[in-house]
């Protein structure tokens, strides 16, 4: 499974956050989260594996409410760990 990896940080810095690919088998503890709330075209850029990927605003709030200032968070989020054009 591909897990967003979001790094530690302050709050009102950039979200720099990364992809990890890891079998579901090892029972890599991580929290999950579905984003299928609000304006879709209401988005705004994280950094993912270096690159800008843009999200809605609602999920990055969530991204941040989420995040620790001392420790990564593993996290599992549709819209990003779900290959969305791959049918």
């Amino acid at each position: 499974i591909r897990l967003l990896i979001v790094s530690s940080g302050r709050r009102d810095g950039e979200l720099k956050c990364f992809i990890d690919i890891d079998s579901i088998d090892q029972h890599v503890t991580h929290k999950t989260i579905s984003c299928s709330w609000g304006d879709p075209t209401d988005t705004c850029p994280i950094l993912v594996n270096g690159l800008s990927f843009d999200i809605t605003t609602n999920l990055h709030t969530a991204l941040r409410h989420l995040q620790s200032e001392d420790d990564t968070l593993t996290i599992w989020v549709c819209a990003i760990c779900i290959k969305q054009m791959d049918e």
